[in-house]
């Protein structure tokens, strides 16, 4: 709802006061003039003194409104003042403020025709009033009679009504340019508006609005951030620029956290609207989450700093981002003494001790110590706010260190202590168990879990029964299950992921190849039913969810197509992504990666990943994919430089841990390169199904370094 509806009509009344009050003597008069902010043109009708009696009417008739309504029982000061009102115009017919003032009382009513029929009387007597114009094109307005509404409103917003609220007919002028569809008009009107008072910043929020309602989303970015230069502290302008990227801005959003485009755009255009006002806490919120995003996990801290000196945002919550920003650069020295810091101070409330202790669980995991990560679970205990979330950890955590009988057990008994309205997390804790239990090859025990975890979300059960087929040695009927699925709902892209991978299971790759091009044919025929008599904005959204879907699958058709060593299909989907999503961190890096694996494109590689950094530029995953490249380019120094600082921040990651040991081989250090395949299979127990490729290649590494040794 636009900051100026309301009350506008009823405004008039309070200001015809102001009139008599200003009348000469004050006692007896009440001048014919027009409403106030009029501009007074030339052929204005001259001032006619009233009759007292008149004068009177009305003063009675503003004093009715301005009463306060009654507790109960009927409310009689509309028809009250209408009536003195009349009374009045039957004394002094001529006098346009009567009618207008009688207009607004009958519009406070909801009588509208009523109340136009009088402004129409004011026009008729003032028809170069302004204030008269606006008052009858806003009634017309709301009437829909919006042919005759635009001209009178055109008027007033051409010669200007003055007053405190010069703007009205403006915005009422682009509604009714926007409510017949005529955007271009629509947006002439802005311009004239933002000429007319070129301090007001709403026309350029308007504007924003109104090219991403009708699909010009460029345009719209362009002009939100204008409405931005101009106005930073604008909600409006702010919520379009950030949905013209697809970022989730709040709970309002049609996009979701993962589907933001171009950020590096994004962020640079914020950042400049800061440099020109830093004092914009919101914003700065907003950038810094956008860096978060981005993987800039130091340039969010910046913006955290000045958050915290502009203030109004909670002292907890400050101190919480700046561990988990700690956490993010690998800073786990300084986020664990900041965290004991924290829990030492006295008032702390539960949720944030807890909130707390899990950052202090993250940051000794990702720093390698598993076992003080476990052990600072104890301290949320059953029945705490975050204790759900505590047990996922814990399973997680075992699994991880390939105990696996231990995190089925964990995961079933942590259950008893959640309470039954906790479904998610029930549902993770039976899916971690069904995981564990089949890494062990407890089929039977798998299959009882699975049952539970099937009556409480089909889909995750599904997945799971997919598994335990294949455990089970009958790929074949996981495939016809998942058929089964497909064909009640053909458009589902995970389901179609699902089926390729268990296809290439069964060693039927070219028919996982067709699955990804019936699923993108299903993507055009769901986009082009819905693209039918869709309005400009709906048509916009529609392409946003169907790009989702390719991209999906694109991403997912390069992941088995790279598994199955087809690099040139793989790399070809990932050029699909990149077409659309041309800052797309993680498919820059999976491109990148992609070419250093298949030893082709070096070059392209590189410009890829170095792209990619800038982003993600504490992440391990891109940091060991510009390592695996140097060791293809034979610049071995630097790769063991950038793989050990990807294996320090992912800890025991095998496929770190492999690369790794390629580099170190390759410098002609055996032992040191036997020591990190050998880390990196401990990490690949038998059971994990999922990584036999690796684990195999692991292997045939070890060995033809053992012959190549002579050991």
């Amino acid at each position: 709802m636009s900051p100026y509806a309301g009350s506008v009509l009823f405004r008039l009344i309070p200001a015809l006061v102001a009139l008599v009050l200003v009348a000469p003597g004050c006692a007896g008069y009440l001048t014919k003039i027009q409403p106030p902010g009029d501009s007074g043109t030339a052929d204005a009708p001259p001032a006619e003194r009233l009759d007292p009696e008149v004068m009177g009417r009305f003063l009675e008739a503003h004093v009715a409104l301005s009463r306060p309504a009654p507790p109960d029982g009927p409310d009689g000061r509309i028809e009250e003042a209408v009536e003195l009102l009349q009374e009045a115009l039957a004394l002094a017919p001529e006098a346009p403020a009567l009618w207008g003032a009688l207009a607004a009382a009958r519009a406070r009513g909801g009588d509208y025709a009523a109340a136009a029929a009088a402004a129409r009387q004011a026009v008729g007597l003032a028809p170069n009033s302004a204030p008269a114009r606006y008052q009858l094109g806003e009634l017309l307005h709301r009437l829909g009679e919006l042919a005759e509404a635009e001209e009178h409103l055109r008027f007033a917003a051409t010669v200007g009504v003055g007053g405190d609220d010069p703007h009205l007919p403006h915005y009422y002028l682009y509604y009714v340019l926007k409510e017949q569809g005529r955007v271009d008009d629509a947006l002439i009107a802005l311009d004239g508006w933002t000429r007319a008072l070129p301090e007001d910043s709403f026309p350029a929020a308007l504007r924003a609005q109104l090219l991403r309602e009708y699909g010009r989303v460029e345009e719209a970015r362009a002009a939100a951030l204008a409405a931005l230069h101009q106005n930073p502290g604008s909600e409006d302008a702010l919520g379009v620029y950030l949905d013209s990227f697809r970022v989730d801005h709040g709970s309002e959003s049609r996009w979701t956290a993962r589907d933001a485009r171009a950020l590096p755009v994004a962020v640079d255009g914020l950042e400049q609207v800061l440099a020109a006002d830093w004092s914009r806490p919101r914003i700065h919120r907003v950038v810094l989450s956008l860096y978060e995003r981005m993987g800039r996990f130091d340039l969010a801290s910046e913006h955290l700093r000045f958050v915290r000196i502009l203030g109004r945002q909670r002292g907890a919550w400050l101190d919480q981002k700046e561990v988990d920003l700690l956490i993010r650069q690998h800073e786990h020295r300084a986020a664990l003494e900041r965290i004991d810091d924290l829990l030492g101070r006295e008032g702390v409330s539960g949720a944030d001790r807890s909130r707390l202790t899990l950052f202090r669980v993250t940051s000794l995991e990702r720093s390698g110590d598993v076992a003080g990560a476990l052990a600072a679970l104890d301290a949320i205990p059953p029945g705490s706010d975050d204790y759900g979330l505590a047990a996922v950890r814990r399973v997680r955590l075992l699994m991880d260190q390939g105990e696996l009988a231990a995190a089925a057990s964990s995961a079933i008994s942590a259950r008893g202590h959640l309470a039954p309205r906790a479904s998610g997390r029930h549902i993770q804790l039976l899916d971690l168990a069904v995981r564990a239990r089949l890494g062990l090859g407890d089929l039977d025990g798998a299959r009882t879990v699975l049952d539970e975890l099937e009556q409480l979300d089909g889909r995750r059960g599904l997945e799971r029964r997919v598994d335990l087929d294949v455990a089970l040695g009958d790929p074949e009927r996981a495939v016809h299950r998942i058929k089964e699925a497909l064909a009640r709902d053909p458009g589902d892209a995970g389901l179609a992921v699902l089926l390729a991978d268990t296809l290439v299971k069964t060693g039927d790759s070219q028919a996982a190849r067709v699955v990804f091009d019936e699923a993108e044919q299903e993507v055009v025929r769901w986009e082009q039913s819905r693209l039918v008599g869709a309005s400009p904005g709906r048509v916009v959204e529609v392409a946003a969810q169907a790009e989702r879907q390719r991209i999906y699958l694109w991403t997912a058709q390069a992941q088995v197509l790279g598994g199955l060593e087809d690099y040139e299909g793989a790399s070809r989907a990932l050029r699909r992504v990149l077409v659309l999503r041309p800052h797309d961190a993680d498919a820059m890096n999976h491109l990148g990666y992609l070419y250093a694996t298949a030893n082709m494109h070096l070059e392209e590689a590189e410009e890829l990943v170095a792209a990619a950094l800038e982003q993600r530029a504490f992440s391990a995953a891109v940091v060991d994919s510009m390592g695996w490249i140097r060791y293809r380019q034979h610049r071995l120094a630097e790769a063991e430089e950038l793989l050990r600082r990807a294996a320090a921040w992912q800890p025991g990651d095998p496929e770190i841990l492999d690369h790794l040991a390629h580099v170190q081989a390759a410098q002609g250090q055996p032992a040191d390169a036997r020591a990190s395949w050998r880390a990196a299979l401990e990490r690949l127990p038998p059971h994990d199904l999922g990584r036999a490729e690796l684990r195999e290649s692991i292997e045939g590494s070890l060995r033809a370094l053992d012959a190549q040794t002579g050991r």
